[in-house]
């Protein structure tokens, strides 16, 4: 029998076995980052594993992509788990991980031969990993690893860091496969795989009988995560390892709720582990329990000091968001709101070192770039207020949270399918993966973001549920996303889609409207054929994810020499306004109103404009005479003040009209750059000519 499958082929079956839908040549290829040529090869030993196994074999449709029968899919769970499961060979990553867990949690003496047989790799590259594992404790959690001939590898450091490995480790597991995987491969983890799935099973529990006491939902990514840290607790006080809290802190945190259902939970599982757990094991669950995310929270429910700095923050964090990207949120108080109900759990997990691993910060990053550096600025405040620098991980979970409400409030989507998000990763996520399903289905209405168990509770009206997790279909149709949505991945949500539209959908207006034109000047053979084949066209057109589309201009694109200025001095600031506006003016990329409404906005909101010492970005909303996109700049060598104030008073003007949420965001992130240089700044203030300023914008201009 074959049962040789190597990583790739297994994550490709992987993929297959766990969807009802067609997966796309292209999507394959594109995710894994592979050709045709390499899939199809792939493919081949798939299915040379299946027919072996007495499966049946991958279909392909036309047009449509990849798909497995649904017996097949049941099968390949069962024959996985207890037949023949491919041998699996471990990235660099996941044998780091392993191989921590194994030294920190293992009573047993471990030497090279162990890591050896657990990863099957050679001694070299574990000796390699090793060095490599010693670099990272040290750096991430102050931990060391050592060895000795009679002991084999240890690790020693603080119970807590030691906690926070083991956590961490065990999240990268979870990222791949699910508990009962994790437990099937690596019984000895805990307490044996059944011993350990009902144990997680009375601590879920116990920690949604704290929710009313509480009164927040816990997400359901949360639940298992606060079950996890529990286990971790129960599995090192058993073997002997005690956390040690400050007492200061310690009579903070005694104050809270949080502490109240942590005692309650503490003293039930010492009566059912029969354990005896020492009480600073409470103010461990105490710290996790108040950095745990939650599905609503209220934002008048918390009026303690330590909150209302928080809340101040906020809105010190979302009114630089907002001069930074030079745009303006309409329903503040809202995004406020929200933004309160992630980061006020993500404050406990920063201030007590508490880390959650994001699977999507390297995604966020990567394909929201501007948004991410942004944010990556605001949260200054935030560093200020708990004296830590804030990780990738949660910059990336407020970056989600503030290009979800850019594209939320960017998108006014015509209102044909009611759908409902479900969605297991809290606000952050879900709030970035509606902006994203409006902006690309425009004839759905999402109507609601509900968790699992919401969803599981309640009943709804609706047409079309999206789900970042696999839930059971009744009579609504189910297609699953991830919370990131590539270019490949939108092409077959698309296609997806097109087979679960409902009989509400019609031919839009505009097809009519065609029609109506097409019969005044032709005659037409078959109008109901032409009717779908121009509705057919609205669609593509509307949905052509071509780079043109989402291109966003450099900064040298926008600030071109006819753009600049250099003049001596200016009366006062409205006339530098004025003056900096000329050049968009001259080329209609802006009306009158639009330099009128800059200098009201002013006048009424006071000097928001000047970002930083010398430098102003003046800037309205686009409905207010923008054309298009452009950008002015205007260097005032006298200066000028917009208030009495000496960090009111400006060198450069630069004039910005934008014309949406979004496409000014790459070249302001440049410029962003270049006036963050003290140099470069100090030579663009003492420039001499228009030449010599379009040389250094061009240096700050990259692909």
């Amino acid at each position: 029998m074959n049962d040789m499958m190597d990583e790739r082929s297994t994550i490709i079956l992987s993929k297959l076995a766990q969807t009802q839908d067609y997966i796309s040549l292209k999507y394959l290829t594109e995710t894994l980052g592979i050709s045709r040529r390499t899939l199809y090869y792939d493919l081949e030993k798939i299915n040379d594993w299946l027919a072996d196994n007495q499966m049946e074999q991958v279909k392909r449709a036309s047009k449509r992509g990849y798909y497995l029968e649904s017996e097949t899919r049941t099968k390949i769970s069962q024959l996985l788990g207890h037949v023949h499961e491919p041998t699996y060979y471990y990235t660099k990553k996941e044998r780091h991980v392993l191989i921590v867990l194994l030294v920190i949690i293992s009573k047993e003496k471990l030497f090279m031969k162990d890591f050896e047989e657990l990863t099957k790799v050679s001694r070299g590259t574990i000796a390699n990993d090793l060095k490599e594992i010693t670099y990272y404790l040290k750096q991430t959690f102050e931990l060391s690893l050592f060895f000795q001939r009679k002991t084999g590898y240890q690790v020693e450091g603080s119970e807590f860091e030691i906690r926070k490995a083991i956590a961490s480790s065990l999240e990268q597991l979870l990222l791949k496969w699910k508990w009962e995987e994790v437990l099937r491969k690596f019984p000895t983890i805990f307490f044996g795989s059944s011993e350990t799935l009902c144990k997680r099973k009375e601590i879920r529990a116990l920690l949604l009988d704290g929710e009313q006491e509480l009164g927040n939902e816990l997400t359901d990514e949360t639940l298992s995560w606060l079950s996890m840290q529990v286990l971790i607790l129960i599995k090192r006080v058993r073997d002997g390892f005690n956390v040690r809290i400050d007492s200061d802190e310690k009579c903070v945190l005694k104050s809270t709720k949080e502490h109240r259902v942590a005692e309650k939970l503490i003293q039930k599982l010492s009566k059912q582990e029969n354990l005896t757990i020492p009480s600073d094991e409470v103010y461990f669950v105490t710290m996790h329990v108040l950095g745990a995310k939650v599905n609503k929270l209220e934002i008048d429910s918390d009026k303690n000091q330590e909150m209302e700095r928080l809340k101040h923050v906020i809105s010190l964090m979302i009114k630089d968001f907002q001069n930074y990207a030079c745009i303006m949120f309409h329903d503040v108080l809202e995004l406020q709101r929200t933004m309160f109900a992630h980061l006020k759990p993500a404050y406990y997990r920063i201030k007590y070192g508490v880390e959650t691993t994001n699977e999507l910060t390297e995604t966020i990053s990567t394909n929201y770039p501007e948004i991410f550096q942004l944010t990556t600025k605001v949260v200054s405040h935030l560093e200020n207020l708990v004296h830590q620098k804030v990780s990738d991980s949660e910059i990336a979970y407020i970056a989600m949270h503030f290009g979800g409400w850019l594209k939320r409030e960017g998108k006014q989507p015509v209102r044909r399918l009611r759908a409902l998000i479900v969605c297991e990763n809290g606000i952050g996520t879900s709030t970035i993966l509606r902006g994203q399903l409006e902006h690309l289905l425009s004839t759905v209405d999402i109507v609601g973001n509900v968790s699992l168990r919401q969803y599981q509770q309640s009943n709804y009206d609706i047409d079309v549920i999206f789900s970042t997790s696999p839930i059971m279909e009744n009579n609504t149709p189910v297609v699953m996303v991830n919370p990131i949505l590539t270019d490949a991945e939108k092409e077959m949500l698309l296609a997806r889609f097109s087979a679960v539209k409902t009989n509400r959908e019609r031919s839009s207006p505009k097809t009519k409207e065609l029609l109506e034109v097409i019969r005044k000047h032709a005659d037409i053979a078959n109008e109901k054929q032409l009717e779908i084949e121009l509705e057919q066209l609205i669609q593509q057109k509307h949905h052509s994810f071509t780079s043109k589309e989402f291109e966003k201009p450099m900064l040298n694109e926008l600030l071109t020499k006819d753009m600049i200025q250099i003049i001596s001095q200016v009366n006062d600031w409205e006339e530098s306004i004025t003056l900096a506006s000329k050049p968009l003016l001259d080329k209609e990329y802006i009306t009158d109103l639009y330099v009128k409404a800059m200098i009201e906005n002013i006048h009424e909101l006071g000097p928001y404009v000047v970002i930083a010492p010398k430098i102003a970005i003046p800037h309205a909303r686009p409905e207010f005479g923008v054309n298009r996109l452009g950008m002015s700049m205007l260097i005032v060598r006298d200066g000028v003040r917009f208030s009495e104030q000496e960090k009111h008073f400006a060198q450069l003007i630069i004039v910005l009209a934008a014309i949406d949420n979004e496409t000014h965001l790459k070249a302001l992130s440049q410029l962003t750059d270049l006036l963050s240089d003290k140099k470069s700044l100090e030579r663009l203030l003492s420039i001499e000519s228009v030449e010599e300023a379009a040389s250094l914008i061009q240096n700050y201009s990259y692909a």
